[in-house]
This record gives C-alpha cells, sequence and structure tokens, in this order.
C-alpha cells in the first residue's frame, strides 16, 4: 500500500499525468522576420543563452538561423506557451517585417530535443545557405499558412549542427 511515503495511487495518478504529458498534442509555430538595424551579431549568443533556459521551464523547443539578416525560427509546445513567446519575438525591435507562416497542432514534435541557434552559419556551404535563403524567402511570400515540412526542419537543423562545428 504504502512505500516510501507515497501510495500506490498517488504513485499510479503521477505516472498516468506523466505519460499523458508524453501523449499531449505539440503546438508547432514558424515565423520569419528580417533584423533590424538593432539587431547586433552579438545578440544571437545572448539569445541562445537566455531562451534555452527560458524554454526548458516552460517546455518549448525550437530552431533559429539567421543569416544574411533572414531570421527563421520554428517553436514547439503548448499553444498558449509558443503564442506567449511568438508575442513577445513579435514586438521586439530587433525584428522587422515579422509574419508567422505556420501554426498548428501537431501529435508529436520534430524538435524534441532542440533548442539550437545557427551561431555562424559561414561555416555551412553555400549549397545548404542558398537552400535557407530560398525557403525563408519562399515563406516571406506566401499568403496563407503553410505547413512546414520534416525535411524543411531536418534542413535547418543541418545548419546548426554545422554553425556548431568549430571553425
Amino acid at each position: 500500500m504504502f512505500k516510501g511515503g507515497i501510495s500506490d495511487q498517488a504513485r499510479t495518478r503521477a505516472r498516468r499525468e506523466a505519460e499523458a504529458g508524453d501523449l499531449a498534442p505539440v503546438y508547432r509555430l514558424a515565423y520569419v522576420s528580417r533584423a533590424s538595424s538593432l539587431f547586433q551579431p552579438e545578440d544571437l549568443q545572448k539569445i541562445n543563452e537566455q531562451s534555452s533556459l527560458r524554454n526548458a521551464e516552460a517546455d518549448i523547443t525550437g530552431i533559429l538561423i539567421v543569416d544574411s539578416g533572414k531570421i527563421m525560427q520554428i517553436l514547439e509546445g503548448r499553444e498558449d506557451r509558443v503564442r506567449a513567446l511568438f508575442e513577445r519575438i513579435a514586438q521586439d525591435p530587433r525584428h522587422e517585417s515579422v509574419k508567422q507562416v505556420a501554426g498548428n497542432e501537431r501529435s508529436q514534435r520534430l524538435l524534441h530535443c532542440w533548442s539550437m541557434v545557427g551561431l555562424q552559419t559561414g561555416l555551412v556551404s553555400g549549397e545548404v545557405m542558398e537552400r535557407y535563403h530560398d525557403f525563408h524567402d519562399h515563406l516571406s511570400g506566401v499568403a496563407e499558412r503553410v505547413e512546414i515540412a520534416v525535411e524543411q526542419v531536418d534542413l535547418l537543423k543541418t545548419i546548426s549542427i554545422l554553425s556548431a562545428l568549430p571553425g
């Protein structure tokens, strides 16, 4: 009945709640923007450090790529938390032309353990970055929200991984 001061009933309830959290739908939001004149290269390191801590507490995962003034980010987590974070980002004066391009509930995360920022994209091949710029330009021009495909998320993951390698 009691093991270590916790009833079997409480232990079972806690296990069910934890399992339900893993099965809960996730909200995926993507946006594009342009860096304003206030955006400085050293801001990326600060953003990476601060967002890693805050997003972990809020159970938000994501990926952020900045190259040649083009910003793209995908965020995943509870809808209310992701939307609140996006509203803060949209009000940040370091961004111009902020445009949400995707936002929908999904059954699972594509960025389960991600909180990476592409810091030194100059280390990534020109072909890969050209695909990023084409993707950013495409999303900047869409009139309706779109579905972000696994292959597109993989492109951003590739850029993040390669940009994290020592030069």
